[in-house]
């Protein structure tokens, strides 16, 4: 069965989830998502909606994306195709890391995953 791994990075409410994937000669398989596994490691499990984004070439940037306080909602970013390099800014107001950013490389061969809470803005250049 294929499993996930959960590591807490260095801005707080940033978790880089991994696939483990079971691979055979036909390919392989890997989870992206298990709510069981998403709880147990505090990250949020109502899914409302699912979005996807595409960059028709390389080196595409794409400006800080978030939600207003009366709106917030949780981001699970990841790579599909190629490599993704993503920025995440804490924007929560009186929180001890507010304005504090992190950035990480996400690429298809590596089957990561990156979830962040409420109150978070991402960039993503492709």
């Amino acid at each position: 069965m294929a499993d996930l791994t959960f590591r807490t990075l260095d801005l707080k409410g940033v978790v880089l989830v991994s696939s483990i994937p079971v691979a055979d000669e036909r390919g392989s398989f890997g989870r992206v998502f298990d709510a069981s596994a998403f709880a147990e490691n505090g990250l949020p499990v109502d899914i409302v909606q699912e979005s996807v984004s595409r960059n028709a070439r390389a080196h595409t940037l794409r400006g800080l994306h978030g939600t207003i306080p009366s709106h917030p909602e949780a981001k699970y970013v990841s790579c599909t195709r190629g490599r993704i390099f993503d920025v995440i800014v804490d924007a929560r107001a009186g929180s001890e890391s507010a304005g504090k950013w992190i950035s990480i490389e996400l690429t298809e061969e590596r089957d990561e995953n990156c979830s962040f809470r409420r109150a978070a803005f991402t960039a993503c250049k492709r």
